[in-house]
């Protein structure tokens, strides 16, 4: 497995970030290996994780990036991982259903093997759409990819941008705004109906681990932030899981509700349903209790206190000079 770089707060700002950008590049690649081989069941989700932390980073350090990596590349990788999505979901939903059938009566079965059978319908579908055309997709893209990184560098190095900020200053400066990010939609969650919000929370999660965890094991009370963001996605990651596998028992049942031939399903169907919903009201009363409302100011504290901690380190940094080489005179000086 890659090893995550170190050392990355010290380092110009570009340099920082195209380490990072190298290291899930390589992730990202090795999990596109163990999916080819086939049998290994984190496969998928190790390479959608990394292609998303990778996306993740080049959005917040785009200033440091230049034009390297343009926002029609972030789309690329953006539209890459989101085509996993389905068979992930289809797993993880496979392996809550599997833990619950001992819980089943005999009357109930038929419910459960109908949802399994979608599940296992979509999860193949995922898998095998992935497995034809990902490799080819993802080796296109990663080749793009680091010939512009590696152009950024040699410019870079030979332009004099060693001179300028170091990574540190570039974290310092994108913190605020993405916890204030997670402060907001955490905000708006009030019960297990505000899906839409509790999805965006997650995702701002995300972001702000992701932007935590290169710098984890260099600055003190990063990797507890990260070990915390990862029980707040943990929490809502379940929670939404749950709520997406609600709205498709919810079309089942109605549709054996109108067909007799599948109405046998019903009571196995209500049965998932309702531990779904006490699934869920058991995740949203931890999340409220954890999270929400005042439970979340000590966790905001402790990122301000670590940005200031990053702008401690920064404060004889030099003002980037930019310079360009032009290919002709403008029209007008």
């Amino acid at each position: 497995m890659a090893k995550r770089p170190s050392g990355l707060t010290d380092l110009p700002a570009y340099e920082g970030a195209i380490q990072v950008a190298r290291f899930y590049l390589d992730r990202a690649e090795q999990a596109i290996r163990r999916l080819e081989k086939k049998g290994d069941d984190e496969a998928l989700h190790d390479f959608r994780v990394s292609l998303r932390r990778l996306r993740s980073n080049l959005q917040a350090y785009e200033p440091y990036l230049a034009t390297a990596i343009s926002p029609k590349q972030r789309r690329k990788i953006r539209k890459l991982a989101s085509s996993t999505g389905s068979g992930r979901d289809a797993e993880v939903h496979i392996a809550w259903l599997e833990g619950r059938a001992e819980d089943l009566s005999p009357h109930e079965e038929p419910g459960y093997a109908r949802l399994k059978k979608e599940l296992e319908s979509r999860l193949r579908s995922g898998y095998g759409k992935m497995a034809s055309t990902a490799p080819r997709r993802f080796r296109k893209l990663d080749a793009r990819l680091r010939r512009r990184l590696d152009r950024l560098q040699t410019a870079a190095q030979a332009g004099g941008l060693p001179d300028g900020i170091r990574f540190a200053s570039a974290v310092e400066r994108v913190l605020p705004e993405y916890a204030e990010q997670l402060d907001t939609h955490l905000s708006r969650v009030h019960s297990p109906a505000d899906r839409t919000e509790g999805h965006r929370a997650r995702i701002r999660a995300k972001r702000l681990r992701y932007l935590l965890e290169p710098i984890a094991d260099d600055v003190d009370g990063a990797d507890d932030l990260v070990q915390r963001l990862r029980q707040l996605q943990d929490l809502l990651g379940d929670l939404h899981d749950a709520q997406l596998m609600t709205a498709l028992v919810s079309d089942l049942e109605r549709s054996a509700a109108g067909d007799t031939a599948h109405a046998d399903a019903l009571p196995g169907l209500r049965r998932v349903s309702e531990w779904l919903t006490r699934d869920q009201e058991s995740l949203f009363s931890a999340l409220r209790e954890k999270w929400l409302g005042e439970s979340s100011s000590q966790f905001f504290d402790d990122v301000s206190e670590l940005q200031r901690s990053l702008g401690a380190r920064t404060r004889t940094e030099i003002e980037i000079e930019r310079k360009y080489l032009l290919t002709e005179l403008p029209p007008v000086l």
